[in-house]
C-alpha cells in the first residue's frame, strides 16, 4: 500500500522537466520488489534522462525499483483494438501520464463493458471513429430492422435506448472525450478503430492477403495518429450496410489521437494541432509515420484536417 500523499509526491517527480519525454509511469506496489516502470517510445528518451529518473526515485524510495520500457513502432501499432493497446499498460497505479489517454482509455474501456452487459446480444461492434471522436454501435441481427427505402437500419427503439444509456454512462470526463454516438447496421467507410477485442474482425485470407491488409491497416492508423488520413472518417456519418474489411480497422493507438488531454482548455476545447503535434513529441517519429503522413499530407491539410470545429458537448442525435 501507498498513501495519498506519497503518490502525490511521486508523480511530482516523474512531472520534474530532467526526467523527459516518456508517456507513461505505473507503479505496482503488489510486486517484490515494488517497481516503477516507466514507458518511452524508442528515441524519446536518453541515458541521462533514465539517470535522473533513477536518482530521483532512489531519493523518494530505496525499495522501489526501476524498469525503462522503449516500445518501437511495431510494439505499438501491433495491437488491433483499443482494449489490447491498452492492456500492455496495466498497472496498480498510473504515476504519470503526461498526454492524458492513458487515463481516460480504460474509461472508454468500461464504458464499452457496461454497453456489452446492459444489451448483451443485441451489440455487434463497438467501434471508436478517428477524427471526430464518435463511438459507433453496430447493430446485431436482432436489433435491426428495413426501413421504407429498403435498407437495413438499426431499431428505433434500441438505437433510443442506447444513446440513452451513453448519455447517462459518458460522465465527467468522459463526456469531454465521446462528441457523439452513432447506432449503425453496418459501417461506412472510414478508419475505426475496435474498442474492445469482440469488435475486432477477423479475416480469413491466405498469409500473402493477411500480410498486405495488415500493412495497410497499420499505415492508416498511423497517418491517423498525428491527425493526418482520416479526411474519409470526418465526412461520412449515416447507416450503410458494408461487408466489413481490415482498411476499416485501425490499430488501438489510434484512439490516442482523441484521447489526448494535450491542447485541451478546461472546457474540454481541443486545439487539434497541439494535442497531434504533443503526441509526436511522446511517441515518437518513426519512419510507418512519416511515411503514411507524406502521401496524405496535401489532402489531409486542404481538406481542414485539423480545423473542425471546437466540440465539447456529448451529441446524441
Amino acid at each position: 500500500m501507498i498513501s495519498d500523499t506519497r503518490l502525490s509526491q511521486l508523480k511530482a517527480i516523474l512531472a520534474e522537466e530532467g526526467c523527459g519525454l516518456f508517456f507513461l509511469a505505473g507503479l505496482d506496489m503488489g510486486k517484490t520488489p515494488p517497481i516503477v516502470t516507466v514507458h518511452a517510445a524508442n528515441g524519446t528518451i536518453g541515458t541521462e534522462q533514465i539517470d535522473y529518473i533513477q536518482r530521483r526515485i532512489h531519493e523518494f524510495d530505496t525499495a522501489l525499483e526501476l524498469e525503462i520500457r522503449t516500445h518501437s513502432p511495431s510494439d505499438l501499432y501491433a495491437p488491433d483494438s483499443l482494449e489490447g493497446f491498452a492492456s500492455l499498460f496495466t498497472h496498480e497505479h498510473v504515476v504519470a501520464d503526461p498526454t492524458g489517454a492513458f487515463t481516460r482509455a480504460p474509461r472508454l474501456l468500461e464504458m464499452a463493458a457496461k454497453l456489452r452487459s446492459a444489451f448483451g446480444e443485441q451489440i455487434d461492434r463497438i467501434l471508436w471513429r478517428t477524427g471526430d471522436a464518435a463511438l459507433v454501435v453496430v447493430a446485431a441481427a436482432q436489433a435491426t430492422c428495413i426501413s421504407i427505402s429498403g435498407k437495413q437500419i438499426a431499431t428505433d427503439r434500441f438505437e433510443a435506448e442506447l444513446k440513452a444509456f451513453v448519455g447517462q454512462t459518458a460522465i465527467g470526463d468522459l463526456a469531454k472525450v465521446v462528441r457523439s454516438v452513432r447506432v449503425v447496421a453496418g459501417v461506412v467507410p472510414g478508419s475505426y478503430v475496435p474498442v474492445d477485442a469482440s469488435s475486432v474482425v477477423r479475416l480469413s485470407s491466405t498469409p500473402a492477403k493477411t500480410k498486405a491488409a495488415g500493412a495497410l491497416t497499420r499505415a492508416a492508423g498511423a497517418a491517423a495518429i498525428i491527425g493526418l488520413g482520416t479526411v474519409a472518417a470526418a465526412a461520412t456519418d449515416g447507416s450503410v450496410n458494408a461487408a466489413p474489411d481490415a482498411h476499416y480497422q485501425s490499430p488501438g493507438i489510434t484512439a490516442l489521437s482523441d484521447l489526448t488531454t494535450l491542447g485541451e482548455n478546461s472546457l474540454g476545447v481541443r486545439n487539434h494541432f497541439r494535442a497531434v503535434g504533443g503526441l509526436r513529441l511522446y511517441l515518437g517519429e518513426s519512419g510507418v509515420i512519416l511515411a503514411s503522413a507524406a502521401s496524405t499530407l496535401g489532402a489531409g491539410f486542404e481538406s481542414g484536417v485539423g480545423r473542425r470545429p471546437p466540440q465539447r458537448l456529448l451529441d446524441v442525435s
